[in-house]
């Protein structure tokens, strides 16, 4: 890795950066169906069907559970991470498969692979840190192989539910004490991003750079009060089909939904 190819990245977050206070059900919903939305991506083979035992990059990999999994579909995974932190949880987890699982430490602006090394490459809820997004999408164009496929999933802050929660916040001030305790509120973009997620921007992104195979949406109205509420107190059948129901409108209208998730193939 270049010197100075950190400057200004934050390469010591860890897992208590990522949730603060109690996950609901609407959230283990998100993050579950968010994975495999992604891992279906990088897999699909379209009208042949799912593929596995390529070579996959996962950029800023975390700590490695994804990469993990990928492994034991039988992919050759590689996973790239600014925080070495995240990258010693990664070498942890992935312990004992070294010889399939490569991990490094760096940027996608400044990826440390060859041209053409890679069939996919993912970016699963970070793309929106990165520092300079054209860049890296320049790099992950660079090392995909002819015809490689990139998939990214991003937080969707035009969602449904951060519209409601933003037209909805003096209501939500009286009715939830979850708003007056200081913290940010679940609409209002990190600090660390770069952009605001949303359809028209994510689709703009590779534009110039990939050709566009398709989008879609994953989940509906996450960390909406009384949604929340509401799955918390129903029966357990009922809130299921209501996560479900609320999914594949989701799906079917990634402009409201939480979770964006676009693939790309390189021109």
């Amino acid at each position: 890795m270049a010197e100075g190819a950190l400057d200004g990245v934050d390469v010591n977050w860890g897992t208590e950066e990522l949730f603060l206070g109690e996950l609901g059900p609407d959230s283990f919903f998100l993050f579950g169906h968010m994975l495999s939305a992604t891992l279906d991506e990088v897999a699909s083979r379209d009208e042949i069907g799912p593929w596995f035992g390529g070579r996959v990059l996962d950029v800023a990999c975390g700590a490695g559970g994804d990469v993990a999994q990928l492994i034991s579909s039988g992919w050759e995974a590689h996973g790239l991470e600014p925080s070495k932190r995240m990258l010693d949880l990664a070498r942890e987890r992935n312990g004992g498969t070294e010889e399939k699982t490569l991990l490094a430490r760096g940027i996608a602006e400044a990826l440390p692979y060859r041209d053409a090394s890679f069939d996919r490459v993912m970016c699963k809820g970070s793309f929106d840190h990165f520092a300079d997004p054209q860049l890296a999408l320049a790099e992950i164009r660079r090392v995909l192989r002819p015809n490689g496929r990139l998939v990214v999933s991003i937080a969707n802050f035009d969602a449904l539910s951060c519209r409601l929660g933003k037209a909805l916040k003096p209501i939500l001030r009286v009715t939830n004490a979850d708003f007056n305790d200081g913290s940010r509120p679940y609409w209002r973009i990190p600090a660390d991003h770069t952009f605001e997620g949303n359809l028209r921007t994510v689709l703009s992104l590779g534009r110039q750079t990939f050709a566009l195979e398709r989008y879609y949406g994953v989940s509906l109205m996450w960390s909406f009060p009384w949604w929340v509420w509401m799955l918390k107190h129903a029966p357990s059948r009922l809130s299921s089909i209501s996560l479900r129901l609320a999914n594949r409108l989701g799906r079917q209208h990634p402009s409201m939904a939480d979770v964006i998730v676009v693939s790309w193939r390189k021109r």
